[in-house]
């Protein structure tokens, strides 16, 4: 990262970066677990790296949902990024809850000030509403109506660590975009 990158981000600030999986097939009867990427899902995840990266987010640390969907997204958003970040594919987050989620956060290194989430609806988007305190009324307004595959919210966090998160926690929301 150059120091340019690195100096936007203060000691004390965080950078949450809450991301729904990019579009899928549509699922078989029995295996949500397994849905693919389709070609689409594939460049959005290559979309969200790019994006990601262009504005100098380069996460240090990334939880991603064991699912496959949520895996080849990462990995093809990670593609995009100057260096693919440290990871922890966790299966309890396939089906979690804004709680759980909190859980898993509160587990990674102090170290790490820009969080990249990987994840599904309902509960990646519901974390994302409860942790936006703040921000410009329309971002806030995008974010509550709706959560297509691909969307990614950033949230900023001043003066945090991972594990002081609660369901309380209130950060500003800088942006959703869907890609």
């Amino acid at each position: 990262m150059t120091d340019s990158k690195t100096s936007t981000f203060s000691q004390g600030k965080r950078t949450l970066l809450l991301l729904r999986h990019a579009q899928t097939q549509t699922p078989a009867a029995s295996d949500d677990y397994e849905r693919l990427l389709t070609d689409e899902g594939l460049l959005q995840a290559e979309r969200a790296g790019q994006w990601i990266n262009q504005r100098g987010l380069q996460p240090d640390f990334a939880l991603v949902s064991t699912a496959l969907r949520t895996r080849a997204t990462f990995t093809r958003l990670s593609r995009q990024l100057e260096q693919e970040p440290a990871h922890r594919y966790d299966p309890v987050l396939y089906g979690a809850s804004p709680e759980e989620w909190l859980a898993a956060i509160a587990q990674v290194a102090s170290q790490h000030k820009v969080l990249l989430l990987v994840g599904h609806n309902p509960s990646i988007h519901e974390l994302a509403v409860q942790l936006s305190g703040s921000g410009a009324q329309t971002t806030l307004a995008k974010l509550k109506s709706a959560y297509p595959p691909a969307t990614l919210s950033q949230i900023s966090l001043e003066g945090l660590s991972w594990n002081a998160l609660t369901p309380e926690t209130k950060g500003s929301l800088q942006t959703v975009v869907s890609f």
